[in-house]
């Protein structure tokens, strides 16, 4: 999820009503694959774990979180 709200699904960007269609679709592809999300450092924590219940809603049972290292 991005800080102006929209999320990158793949190389799609989507809206964030879209997004458990978008997870349906890609549970069905994905089978018994995990997930990984990351998040823009300024979203809230609320609007991240809105993101993580879309994904268990959708039945991801394995869900990473991305992180990027930080430049020293």
């Amino acid at each position: 999820m991005m800080s102006d709200g929209t999320i990158a699904v793949g190389d799609a960007v989507i809206r964030r009503e879209q997004l458990a269609g978008e997870l349906g679709r890609l549970r069905a592809a994905a089978g018994d694959r995990p997930i990984t999300v990351r998040a823009d450092k300024h979203l809230s924590y609320g609007d991240v774990i809105e993101v993580l219940d879309s994904c268990r809603a959708a039945g991801f049972e394995q869900i990473g979180l991305v992180s990027v290292k930080r430049v020293k």
